[in-house]
């Protein structure tokens, strides 16, 4: 599900983006007041503009959406991986063996420990896309009909 890496990249780079042109905004303000004296209505809006930059520049800089987003790259190519492996395997035996499927669901077990969380919000949106396509898993409790 590529959902999450996109989400990532977009809010680093609303937060990014807003964060230069405040600054821009800013600074551009304090040089065309340099030789006047500005109304106190504009030297506030100015202290504030700088104030939010400066926040959104350190919220920018602490959430780390690049490294968020790479680590979710990463845990899809490895689940990709995996997925391809069982699909492999289970088409080459004539009858699902407990062991193989003990062992692929240790190796997800690692895997989930390792993947970075994904927010409940985006997990579910993505759950239902699923069920869209291919229905409500089996033994999921919903009944047809009700």
């Amino acid at each position: 599900m590529g959902v999450t890496p996109g989400a990532f990249e977009r809010r680093g780079g609303v937060l990014g983006a807003s964060s230069v042109t405040l600054s821009a905004v800013v600074g551009t303000a304090i040089f065309a007041t340099i030789d006047k004296s500005p109304a106190a209505a504009m030297q506030i809006l100015a202290g504030l503009l700088s104030v939010l930059a400066a926040v959104l520049a350190a919220l920018h800089a602490s959430q780390n959406y690049a490294v968020v987003v790479e680590q979710h790259r990463r845990a899809a190519v490895a689940y990709g991986r995996l997925r391809r492996r069982m699909e492999v395997e289970l088409a080459e035996q004539s009858f699902v063996n407990r062991d193989v499927l003990s062992r692929f669901a240790d190796e997800l077990d690692v895997m989930r420990q390792e993947a970075p969380a994904v927010p409940q919000k985006i997990h579910d949106r993505a759950a239902r896309q699923v069920d869209a396509v291919e229905g409500p898993p089996s033994g999921s409790g919903e009944a047809s009909g009700s």
